[in-house]
């Protein structure tokens, strides 16, 4: 049996959405998105220098994020930021990739919005499970 997974992040949290076991949500918290923030890493970040405990605190929570769905057939992802796409290339790096259907920017969403979205993006992709 299939099992399709989604997942809304950006750099404070993530929630990971079940739609094939009905509305169950898994959620994901990390100190990076704060550090960021304060810190102004965000753009540190983008020029290709990073603080090493930034470093530390994103590798740990996207390596948690990557077993809560390593067993996932299907994979889709919702964020307004960067996040999500470095979440793609781990997932990528992990043999992962392949199970991804889209990376799609959205804003932030209630639980109740983000287990509609991610219903209806497996239900326009026509995931069987």
């Amino acid at each position: 049996m299939g099992r399709n997974v989604g997942l809304w992040l950006d750099h404070s949290e993530c929630i990971v959405a079940f739609p094939d076991e009905g509305e169950f949500l898994r959620r994901f918290t990390s100190h990076a998105g704060k550090r960021m923030q304060v810190r102004g890493a965000e753009a540190a970040h983008k020029q290709g220098t990073i603080d090493p405990i930034l470093a530390k605190q994103l590798t740990s929570f996207y390596n948690d994020i990557i077993a809560c769905v390593h067993s996932a057939d299907a994979i889709y992802i919702l964020g307004p930021d960067e996040a999500k796409t470095e979440l793609h290339n781990r997932l990528t790096a992990a043999n992962l990739g392949d199970r991804v259907l889209g990376v799609e920017k959205v804003e932030k969403m209630a639980a109740r919005e983000i287990v509609a979205k991610i219903h209806s993006c497996f239900t326009k992709n026509a995931v069987a499970v």
